[in-house]
């Protein structure tokens, strides 16, 4: 693990970490926003209208699981285009 350390430069590393962290809160915020709004939603309707659940509210419901997969997605997708280097030069090292 430190050989691959290493190999990236300090400018990369810091790249790396404000990718993660900038991920990390978005990712927040999309959970925030997943638990926050069918409850303000709730509170907003009577209570006839909180006890149905109409078609708008099902898709506000799961907006942010989609997100969240969009997320991921997009965390795996980076993680194996900045880590395919170092994989490959491990692999070679190994041979």
């Amino acid at each position: 693990m430190r050989e691959d350390n290493a190999q990236l430069s300090d400018a990369k590393k810091e790249q790396i970490k404000l990718r993660a962290t900038f991920l990390n809160n978005v990712g927040i915020g999309v959970v925030l926003i997943g638990v926050f709004t069918p409850i303000i939603r709730a509170m907003e309707c009577g209570s006839k209208e909180a006890q149905q659940m109409t078609l708008e509210q099902a898709i506000l419901i799961l907006m942010p699981f989609v997100g969240l997969a969009v997320v991921a997605a997009v965390i795996w997708w980076q993680n194996e285009r900045d880590l395919a280097p170092i994989r490959k030069a491990r692999d070679a090292k190994k041979k």
